[in-house]
Order: structure tokens, then sequence, then C-alpha cells
């Protein structure tokens, strides 16, 4: 999809994966998403994004709306 969102402000999965892991990110959580996508279409991203960055499926997830997020290094 990121080809035809160009300019949107969007990453790539591709893109996403490599900075998490250039980052050092522990947990990553994906938003904004293309409020036409379902659930499965949403799960599917996130199977990729484990597969290119190669963690654990704990430590990547999809934001929801109304979810409250803890962060820190306590969290």
């Amino acid at each position: 999809e990121y080809e035809s969102r160009f300019g949107f402000g969007h990453s790539s999965v591709s893109h996403l994966s490599t900075f998490a892991e250039r980052a050092g990110v522990d947990r990553l959580l994906t938003f904004h998403h293309d409020p036409m996508h379902t659930d499965a279409e949403l799960d599917a991203i996130r199977d990729h994004l484990l597969e290119r960055w190669g963690v654990e499926p704990e430590r990547c997830g999809i934001a929801t709306e109304g979810a409250l997020v803890e962060v820190g290094a306590s969290a």
C-alpha cells in the first residue's frame, strides 16, 4: 500500500521494521490505520512486520481507539 499512499506521512513495513531494529525498540504499537482496513488486514500487516523485524509477537501490537498505554522505564 505504501506506493499508493506516498506523501501521506506513513511508513512502509520494511521502513518501520528497520527503524525499530536500529533504534533498539523493546515494544512497538502501530497506529494511524486506514479506517477501511478490517481487523484481518491489520493482523496481516502486523504479521508481516513481525516477520520483517524478527521478534516475538508480544513485542508488536496494533493500537486501538481508547486504549491506554503506559510508557517509560517501569512500563
